[in-house]
């Protein structure tokens, strides 16, 4: 009798990483990239789908975007970009904002964060980031991928005053935001006492009707809204509410800052801003209430300089780019050490600093990719010789890895400097995969392409054609470069004793089966999704996070440029 043994069940396959773009979507986020000059405006493949249009809009440049803009619903992307007041210092200058638009799925609140880089005269000549859209109800979108979100007290407010502020209801009353600040008068008090903060809260509430209302934004301090009283309503329902907190709560003083809202003038997140400042001059002036005006901030209405391709030939043939050193932190824990090559070249006036985000796409219009990317290999090298204990990442354009010459470039320099191929990472960036990213080849390359060998003093200058860019956006399913033919070309540079890798990663037009079947060793995520999410919860760190693992999944070092 033939004994049955029993067979263990198999176990359940790993589950697969998402690729990005199937983390994009679960979070409504999309990626975007503008040209200020030319008005080209670029979308992300998730852009689309989560604002909820069932087929693409012409939504090709800023100007179309605006037009979807609603009046009054805060300083929208063109608002804070125009109104930038502080330099870019070559990495680009940060920015964040929210405001209201009419999309497919009705109004949403979208909420934006990204990088401006600044042109020849130190103004914003080209931005990108990435958005998240949100019902304009207050309510996430369905992240159930992600989990759930613990939203901070701060978002909830200003999610509840956006949707006040738009309430077809609401007609053209006033809203008044005010910000209570609980002071303590003696030592042994703390505003931060649990038991201190619920009475505070208890006598602010009792002054309030059944539509307004109060969340803690941060310990000793309140929020407070007060749907439809004007200025002279809310100032006596702010000195309310000091009154009401220096009663119930012994030893302390309440400051209340207040300012209104009223014909669509102001936003949600300016509006809380301004209420705090208020807030704080009541504090310091001893006063119960403070009140402001809303903050206007009008756009200027010059446009940026347009930098042309005689521009560029002279920054190389002088040699006025320059490499700049951008740390990468490695998210892997492998203890990787690894700076980006960045290019940088000072603006006039010494206005800023123009960095990789105008230098390289303008010298790809121009067709000088070549000329910056071997600029770049030049000064990469010699640091890397000069520094034992340095490691670079070079991120060069497409059209320069395919070039016949930039392999006998990169294998003359190496020739050169022996022991510093270990060290050098050749990268391309995901943006020259999406669509109208790829350009055709050149059989008969131009003269000012030529090589660069370590002996050569300059360059040629080159003739007086000027790069445009296109106005209309490609059509769906246009395709980039092709990362398996892309792949054969970086199993050249790693023939050479290079490693390879991939940076901007996140924006959706790679899958984590292109990163494989291009063989990277390093992925550098998207500094848009890093450099604001890592300490925070809920969909951006949900982003984050399969970014990552997705990127372990095919045995990729991770890193990202440092906050």
């Amino acid at each position: 009798m033939t004994a049955v043994r029993a067979v263990a069940p198999a176990p359940a396959p790993p589950e697969r990483a998402l690729d990005p773009a199937q983390g994009l979507m679960a979070c409504h986020m999309a990626a975007w990239a503008w040209d200020l000059a030319s008005d080209r405006l670029t979308w992300g493949p998730t852009a689309m789908a989560a604002l909820g249009f069932e087929r693409r809009r012409h939504l090709s440049s800023g100007k179309a975007w605006a037009s979807l803009v609603a009046p009054g619903s805060g300083e929208s992307r063109a608002d804070v970009i125009h109104g930038a007041a502080g330099p870019d210092h070559g990495e680009g200058a940060p920015f964040r904002c929210r405001y209201v638009v009419n999309a497919g799925r009705g109004l949403c609140v979208i909420e934006e964060r990204g990088r401006w880089h600044a042109g020849p005269d130190g103004r914003p000549a080209r931005a990108e980031g990435v958005m998240r859209v949100c019902p304009i109800d207050g309510r996430q979108p369905d992240v159930s991928l992600a989990g759930r979100r613990m939203e901070p007290a701060r978002d909830i407010v200003t999610r509840t005053l956006t949707a006040m502020l738009h309430d077809p209801a609401r007609g053209l009353r006033s809203v008044s935001v005010a910000v209570c600040l609980i002071m303590p008068l003696e030592p042994d008090v703390s505003a931060s006492d649990p038991v201190l903060m619920d009475l505070a809260a208890a006598a602010i509430a009792r002054r309030l009707r059944r539509t307004d209302v109060v969340a803690v934004l941060d310990p000793g301090q309140f929020a407070i809204i007060l749907n439809g009283c004007d200025d002279a309503q809310g100032r006596q329902a702010a000195a309310a509410v000091a009154r009401n907190v220096a009663r119930a709560c012994a030893g302390v003083q309440a400051h209340v800052g207040l300012v209104t809202a009223s014909d669509g003038v102001g936003d949600a997140g300016s509006l809380l801003e301004r209420a705090g400042e208020a807030a704080r001059q009541a504090v310091e002036a001893g006063e119960m209430v403070a009140v402001l005006a809303p903050r206007v901030r009008r756009r200027p209405a010059a446009r940026p300089h347009v930098m042309s391709t005689p521009d560029v030939v002279a920054l190389l043939n002088s040699r006025d780019i320059g490499l700049r050193r951008r740390r990468l932190v490695d998210l892997d824990g492998a203890g990787l050490h690894l700076d980006e090559a960045l290019p940088v070249a000072a603006c006039a006036g010494g206005a800023g600093v123009m960095g990789p985000g105008l230098l390289a796409p303008v010298a790809a219009q121009a067709g000088l990719s070549g000329l910056l990317d071997q600029r770049m290999l030049e000064q990469a090298v010699r640091l890397l010789a000069a520094d034992p204990a340095a490691h670079v990442l070079l991120r060069i354009a497409p059209a320069t890895l395919v070039s016949p010459e930039w392999r006998g470039a990169v294998a003359a320099w190496l020739a050169a400097h022996p022991g510093v191929s270990a060290r050098l990472v050749i990268a391309l960036d995901e943006a020259a995969f999406g669509p109208g990213a790829a350009t055709p080849a050149r059989n008969d390359a131009p003269k000012e392409s030529a090589p660069v060998h370590p002996t050569s003093p300059g360059i040629a200058s080159c003739g007086d054609a000027e790069g445009q860019v296109g106005e209309d956006v490609p059509p769906d399913g246009a395709q980039g470069h092709d990362p398996r033919a892309i792949g054969q070309h970086l199993t050249m540079m790693k023939a050479l004793g290079v490693s390879v890798g991939v940076t901007g990663f996140g924006l959706g037009w790679l899958k984590l089966e292109d990163l494989s079947a291009m063989a990277v060793d390093v992925v550098c995520m998207s500094g848009l999704f890093v450099n604001e999410s890592l300490s925070l919860v809920g969909p951006d760190r949900f982003v984050v996070r399969a970014l990552v693992d997705g990127a372990r999944e095919i045995g990729a070092a991770v890193v990202a440029p440092a906050p």
